[in-house]
C-alpha cells in the first residue's frame, strides 16, 4: 500500500457554482456532472472510466504517468442534513457500507446496506422503527486508490460533523390508563444528523481521476449545509491524507459544484 508521506501545497475551503466548467468536467474531459436523483455528481464519460484504454491513457501511459500527489482533492457534503436516526453509529455504519460494496475498482451502485434504526418522531411519540439505507458510488483505479478513498470519506464524520440532539420522549396514555394513573412510556433518544450525501474527487486538471461517494435514505431531509467552521475542521482532518495521493483539498456543500 502506497505510503501518505506529506501536504505538498495549501488548502482552502472554496466554492463553486453548480455547473461544470471547462476548468473541470467541461466538453474537453474525461467526465462531466450528471443529476443523480436530484443530486449533482462527478461522472465519467462513457469508455473512460478505470480500466479502459482511455484512462490508461490519461493517467496511466508512459507519456501521462506522474505522481498521484498532484491530484486535487475536492469533498462534496450534501446539503441536506438529514435524520439518521437515534444512538446511530454514522462512522461504522458508513465503514460497514463501504468494505462490503466496494471492490478493488469500484462499488456496486445497486446495492444497499440497510440498517434496523429507531427514528425520532417527537417528544409525545415513540421512535419508529425504520431502515437506514445507505449506497456507496464509486469507481477508482487499485485498491491503495480505494482505500485512500475510503479513510479520506470517513475522516468527514467526527463530533463537529455529526449532529447530536439529546431528547426525551413521552407518550400520553389512552383515557383508561389516565383514569387509573398509569403512565405513558418513556425512554432517550440521541438524534443523530449527518449530511444525506458525501463524495470525494480526485482531479487532473479538467480531468476526474477517481472518485467514491454515499447516499443515504431515511427520511426527507432538510436542507442545512454544514457550517464553513465544520467544513474547515473536515478539511484539516484531511491534510494528513496529503501526500502520494493529492496535493491540493477543497471541502464544499455539493450546491457550490
Amino acid at each position: 500500500m502506497k505510503a501518505v508521506s506529506y501536504f505538498a501545497s495549501v488548502l482552502a475551503v472554496a466554492y463553486a457554482l453548480p455547473s461544470s466548467s471547462p476548468a473541470k468536467c467541461g466538453p474537453d474531459s474525461n467526465c462531466e456532472l450528471v443529476n443523480i436523483n436530484g443530486t449533482m455528481s462527478y461522472r465519467f464519460k462513457p469508455d473512460f472510466a478505470p480500466g479502459s484504454s482511455n484512462h490508461r491513457r490519461l493517467f496511466y501511459s508512459h507519456a501521462a504517468r506522474q505522481d498521484d500527489n498532484d491530484a486535487n482533492l475536492k469533498v462534496y457534503m450534501g446539503k441536506n442534513k438529514m435524520q439518521w436516526g437515534c444512538d446511530v453509529d454514522v462512522l461504522s455504519a458508513v465503514t460497514d457500507s463501504i468494505d462490503e460494496n466496494c471492490g478493488e475498482s469500484g462499488c456496486d451502485e445497486v446495492a444497499k446496506m440497510e440498517f434496523d434504526v429507531k427514528k425520532w418522531e417527537g417528544d409525545t411519540s415513540k421512535p419508529s422503527d425504520a431502515k437506514l439505507k445507505i449506497t456507496t458510488v464509486g469507481k477508482f483505479f487499485d485498491s491503495d486508490t480505494r482505500d485512500f478513498l475510503r479513510e479520506a470519506l470517513r475522516t468527514t464524520i467526527s463530533d463537529d460533523s455529526v449532529e447530536v440532539e439529546d431528547a426525551h420522549w413521552q407518550t400520553i396514555p389512552p383515557p383508561s390508563g389516565q383514569h387509573w394513573g398509569l403512565p405513558g412510556e418513556s425512554d432517550d433518544c440521541a438524534i443523530k444528523r449527518f449530511p444525506n450525501y458525501v463524495a470525494i474527487n480526485r482531479f487532473d486538471g479538467k480531468n476526474i481521476k477517481d472518485y467514491m461517494e454515499i447516499h443515504v435514505e431515511l427520511e426527507k431531509p432538510e436542507e442545512n449545509c454544514l457550517a464553513t467552521e465544520i467544513l474547515e475542521t473536515i478539511l484539516g482532518a484531511i491534510n494528513p491524507l496529503a501526500g502520494d495521493f493529492f496535493s491540493v483539498a477543497q471541502v464544499l456543500c455539493d450546491a457550490e459544484m
